[in-house]
């Protein structure tokens, strides 16, 4: 068995995305019990309860909603270019139906009730800072690439890597330009204690990279410069009351930038690790046709790279790994199986900020 047997070609763009990546650069453990077919011929599937992930989610599908309604023609709902209206109320009812359909995962009812309202309320204040009659209205300076195809939001691409059948896939927030320079864009709702470490985090080898680079290479058509930005999109999940000098912004904007050696390190760099999880799940597979152990055979070719740097507790005593129990009782797996419940579906993308 080899990583495309696991993920045909077709299977969807975030099983080869930056996501997928970064899970396994944080934890190859986690990325075995998450993937790997090892009970009844299926992945193990941890606890994973509705949460900030959940909101995040739902802030995504308003945002959908926005900036889609801004190349429709309000009377036919045909694609044109982007005339900058757009209906918070149509976004905030698609937002409120993906809760809606989360209900049966949240540990507390009150806690559904809150997260209906702070995402509301996030669309909302959004709405009046960059919406149409907001304080700083993003047309027609921020402009959403449309063609005859519709506008691009939550549009996919997949990127092949070398000669392996390997690929790099992704699937983009929205594209538009901003003061004239067309470019991916990245929306992260974000708590005020990581909004800088957000921005910082940047990396030559993270999601601005990948995705301007799966932008170029998948879609060459499209008009570019020398340089195209990736416009991470930052909107503060608990703005202060009473800002200070100190205080996160309610909203950001920051465009990174990356120049032709930088796609060729990342593309370089996603090719070894991809190559890397195929030759780990060819050797899982092998020694588990020879009649080992499955959770054996995770634990001798994943290493728990999380316990060990810790990355594990990175976010705060409130982030516990879905596979927490199973990760700490490595030796005696089997028993501890029943710790496991089916994880519940979460409808969209997740966001590794969020």
């Amino acid at each position: 068995m080899r990583l495309l047997d696991l993920f045909p070609a077709a299977d969807g763009p975030s099983r080869y995305g930056i996501h997928t990546l970064s899970e396994y650069r944080s934890c190859p453990y986690k990325w075995g019990l998450h993937n790997l077919p090892i009970i009844e011929s299926a992945p193990i599937e941890g606890v994973r309860v509705a949460g900030e992930h959940t909101k995040g989610s739902a802030f995504h599908i308003g945002a959908k909603s926005l900036y889609t309604q801004r190349c429709q023609v309000p009377s036919t709902g045909q694609w044109t270019e982007d005339h900058g209206q757009w209906d918070l109320d149509a976004a905030l009812q698609e937002a409120r139906l993906y809760l809606m359909g989360t209900i049966d995962q949240w540990s507390d009812p009150e806690e559904y009730e809150e997260a209906q309202a702070e995402v509301a309320d996030w669309l909302t204040n959004y709405d009046r800072r960059y919406g149409p009659k907001g304080l700083a209205p993003e047309f027609p300076l921020v402009q959403v690439y449309c063609d005859e195809t519709g506008p691009w939001v939550e549009r996919e691409f997949t990127v092949p890597l070398g000669p392996s059948g390997l690929h790099f896939t992704g699937r983009l927030d929205l594209v538009a330009s901003w003061q004239g320079i067309l470019g991916p864009w990245d929306h992260k709702t974000i708590p005020p204690s990581r909004w800088s470490s957000v921005f910082i985090g940047l990396t030559l080898y993270g999601q601005p990279t990948g995705y301007i680079l799966g932008l170029r290479r998948a879609f060459p058509h499209l008009p570019h410069g020398a340089l195209m930005p990736f416009v991470t999109n930052g909107i503060n999940k608990h703005p202060a009351q009473k800002p200070t000098i100190k205080s996160p912004p309610a909203f950001d904007r920051q465009a990174t930038y990356r120049t032709a050696a930088d796609l060729t390190y990342f593309e370089q760099m996603a090719t070894q690790q991809l190559t890397e999880m195929d030759e780990k799940v060819d050797a899982w597979s092998l020694d588990v046709d020879k009649g080992m152990d499955p959770l054996d055979a995770v634990a001798l070719h994943f290493p728990r790279v999380g316990m060990m740097t810790e990355h594990c507790y990175k976010f705060g005593p409130k982030y516990v790994c879905e596979f927490e129990p199973l990760c700490g009782a490595i030796g005696h797996e089997k028993g501890s199986l029943s710790a496991f419940k089916k994880r519940p579906q979460v409808v969209g993308e997740v966001n590794e900020d969020e």
